[in-house]
């Protein structure tokens, strides 16, 4: 009945949401609400809205004033909507001071690391991820930032401090934040989330500062969303980017320090590739110009330019069927001496495999193919998946898309992204697995099957409407090429 008159005499959740801070701090209250109301007052009492006795009053017995609370109410607002505009939103491209964000009067330290000196001299991203169970779980976005994280952390030069975002669980659950097991229940959540993170953190129990930081950058408005949100700080303090979660998912790495300048560097190294395509501009990175085998030997990647290559884009267990396949036609092509190759691309940030792909599990499956294959979790990978529109991110409730195996010609002659789709119709006849060669392939038919009825005594002909005649009707069931 309390939090009712309250929040009548209110009349705004931003005051309750403005105060939850402090009754966090005190929730070991045996009456939370008790608590809860008189922190409400001391705010009231603090801005002249509410006498002492007044204040006395209403927690003794709430409903006596909450009825003529109009201008307390009006006068909340305004104070609140002034403190809003006081405290500026951080945008991109503003300078500003990370020791001061990340760090309070009473704390001076991040989670896992004790010198405050860690962030000094690199790029931060703060990683804010909403409070809710189905997070306790490795997704897309987070496995692209570990993988990002581990590939910089030999530079020391990039930094994620993880920021949990708790009032989004609490909105999804009707505001029920306020109970005290709702608080040991989010305590749990952030740890769940937090023990798949190599990184650091800023702690739970500073509820202060992780408030802060949500309406510093907006957050209070757009983070009631159920997906991740990351914000890149430089070394100097500029702002880079505040919505960098997706493009850390599409580039990895080779995106750092994910400014929209680098950004739109590789946008148009993607556009050149596309333009000029070749097997180096394909396959190679700065640090390495070849592919392996099973054995671990290194290939060059410029003995593969002669060949027919196909990439094979490959998610374990879903893409298992389509494997056996292709190695089928793949040995039969190596036995009449046929010039092509298959390149693995291991999958391991799809939304089916993010939890369960790693470095083992891929030199098992290895091992039982006779191709070749990009290390394991290269980022050329994601370079891939950009340039042939594989997808990024695909919802459980969507239905899977075939497996990608995109065939490149002979020193870069074509081009086919259905690959897969030739393969499973046409086996080995299909090869080099295009759909130019299949209709070439389908046509001669055709035209070597009428030739025959043509020339057979037992042809009949018969018009349209069943009479005979010498109107030709042959009907024959054509592969839909148009769903490629």
């Amino acid at each position: 009945m309390k939090m009712n008159c309250l929040r009548r005499l209110i009349g705004s959740r931003r005051v309750l949401w403005s105060l939850e801070t402090t009754y966090y701090q005190k929730y070991v209250s045996t009456n939370p609400i008790h608590t809860l109301t008189t922190c409400c007052c001391a705010f009231l009492r603090s801005h002249a809205l509410l006498t002492g006795g007044l204040a006395n009053k209403f927690i003794s017995n709430p409903r006596s004033i909450c009825y003529q609370s109009e201008e307390v109410k009006g006068r909340c607002d305004e104070i609140l909507e002034s403190q809003e505009e006081e405290l500026r939103i951080i945008e991109k491209g503003d300078i500003v001071n990370l020791s001061e964000l990340l760090f309070s009067k009473n704390r001076n330290d991040l989670i896992r690391y004790n010198d405050p000196q860690l962030l000094a001299g690199k790029v931060v991203l703060m990683y804010f991820v909403p409070c809710a169970p189905y997070f306790s779980r490795k997704d897309t976005s987070m496995v692209s930032l570990i993988d990002v994280y581990n590939d910089l952390k030999p530079k020391n030069c990039f930094e994620v401090v993880f920021v949990l975002v708790d009032n989004a669980f609490s909105s999804i659950n009707g505001g029920k934040s306020s109970h005290p097991s709702f608080f040991q229940g989010k305590t749990q959540i952030f740890e769940d989330i937090f023990s798949l993170m190599p990184w650091t953190a800023i702690p739970f129990s500073d509820i202060n500062l992780r408030k802060y930081l949500e309406r510093r950058f907006g957050l209070h408005r757009v983070c009631r969303s159920s997906y991740p949100i990351g914000i890149v700080v430089d070394s100097k303090g500029m702002v880079l980017n505040t919505s960098c979660a997706n493009n850390i998912n599409i580039y990895g790495s080779p995106a750092f320090p994910f400014s929209d300048e680098m950004l739109a560097l590789l946008d148009s190294e993607d556009d050149i590739i596309t333009m000029q395509p070749s097997l180096k501009s394909l396959l190679a990175s700065p640090q390495r110009d070849y592919i392996i085998s099973n054995t671990g030997e290194k290939v060059p990647i410029h003995t593969l330019e002669d060949k027919v290559v196909a990439l094979f884009f490959y998610e374990d267990d879903y893409s298992y069927n389509f494997a056996e396949e292709l190695k089928v036609a793949y040995e039969e092509l190596a036995r009449n001496n046929k010039k092509f190759e298959v390149v693995l691309i291991y999958l391991t940030d799809t939304y089916y495999k993010c939890e369960c792909t790693d470095e083992e599990k891929f030199r098992a499956t290895f091992k039982t193919m006779p191709w070749l294959a990009l290390p394991f979790k290269d980022p050329t990978h994601k370079k891939l998946k950009r340039l042939f529109d594989h997808p990024q991110i695909v919802h459980p409730d969507l239905p899977k898309k075939a497996p990608s195996l995109v065939i490149f010609g002979p020193h870069g002659e074509f081009i086919e992204p259905c690959g897969a789709e030739v393969l499973s119709n046409f086996g080995v006849s299909g090869y080099p697995f295009t759909r130019e060669h299949v209709v070439k392939l389908e046509t001669k038919k055709v035209v070597e099957l009428k030739l025959e009825l043509l020339c057979s005594p037992t042809t009949v002909f018969e018009r349209k409407d069943g009479s005979q005649g010498i109107i030709f009707i042959f009907q024959m069931k054509f592969l839909n090429l148009s769903r490629m």
